[in-house]
């Protein structure tokens, strides 16, 4: 009898280096298929749906007809260089036809489990639906707007002692060949901001919590994985950032697992059930107060890292959930 297939959806460097490791290895014997479509698009064979009594879906030859589980992580993204070789004038075209092609995929396999559903994902990424729902189980939530408005804007920031800036879009600039890393920013009533801007680049302005140390909480269905993350270069540096992600560039980043309170465990693991997940990561901060603030959920963040600093295993129960998905 033939064995149930468990497709895995994104990129090579995470087939190989990143988080897929981490899971196939409690998977031993398991059929696990890295489908990346668009790439698969672009080779011109390798992604196919056909429809005759049935929809059936081929993947680089392989008919994907017993699928148990996906796990929906981080495909490669179609980039505008990758339609240097269409004519100019057809690349508008192109790409939409590669984009819809590629969405295709995501209705497929109704009848396995989804880790986590594709389009619950999307909706999840909402920064103010996040909030909303984290203030609905009891979170406390730090005073928020999103907004291109300068003058409520600077109103927000002027009320304030100090509050925290964001970036609100999902691409990163460019200058030349240099990718710009936007880190969140702590600002004063002082900072000299140039609200006018906003109107072509809407940004995140939020209550600046006093930070005892920031968390990074890996939910999986209802198993709770937190882990306390310091980043010394936010203490050190002089630029205003409070964002532990540049631990990553400057200093150094301290990780080590920590106990939550229930009842914040209870909440995160709400949280991620209320968006329509099976999967989340959860950016808290514990002030110095012990207070937890809620600040925002990752529906396909990432937690390698926080596996391999505190040895909580993430991956096994992620393979766990997929194998779950068996007849």
């Amino acid at each position: 009898m033939a064995h149930e297939q468990f497709v895995v959806i994104t990129g090579p460097e995470d087939e190989q280096l990143g988080h897929v490791p981490f899971v196939a290895e409690h998977m031993a014997g398991a059929d696990l298929l890295v489908v990346d479509p668009v790439p698969a698009t672009l080779s011109g064979k390798g992604l196919s749906y056909r429809v005759q009594d049935e929809v059936q879906c081929v993947y680089d030859d392989v008919l994907l007809d017993r699928v148990a589980a996906v796990w929906d992580r981080r495909p490669t993204t179609l980039d505008r260089h990758m339609l240097e070789p269409v004519h100019p004038s057809c690349r508008r075209y192109a790409w939409s036809a590669i984009q819809e092609h590629t969405r295709q995929f995501y209705a497929q396999f109704r009848d396995a489990l989804w880790v986590s559903d594709h389009h619950a994902v999307q909706r999840a990424e909402n920064k103010v639906l996040q909030l909303a729902e984290a203030t609905k189980i009891g979170f406390n939530v730090p005073e928020t707007i999103i907004t291109s408005d300068p003058d409520a804007a600077r109103q927000f920031v002027t009320n304030r002692h100090a509050a925290i800036v964001k970036g609100l879009g999902g691409e990163t600039p460019i200058i030349g060949d240099t990718w710009l890393l936007m880190f969140s920013t702590k600002v004063t009533p002082d900072t000299e901001l140039d609200y006018d801007n906003l109107r072509y680049a809407p940004a995140i302005f939020q209550q600046a919590i006093d930070p005892e140390h920031d968390l990074r909480i890996t939910v999986v269905e209802d198993e709770v994985f937190p882990a306390s993350v310091i980043s010394d270069a936010e203490a050190t540096e002089t630029t205003g950032v409070r964002d532990w992600r540049i631990g990553n560039h400057l200093g150094n980043l301290s990780i080590t697992e920590c106990v939550l309170p229930d009842d914040v465990k209870d909440k995160c693991i709400q949280h991620v059930r209320r968006l329509g997940l099976r999967f989340g990561a959860i950016d808290m901060i514990r002030d110095k107060k012990g207070t937890y603030w809620f600040i925002e959920n990752n529906p396909n963040g990432q937690w390698a890292f926080i596996e391999e600093a505190t040895r909580q295993p993430i991956g096994r129960a992620i393979a766990r959930l997929l194998l779950s998905g068996r007849g």
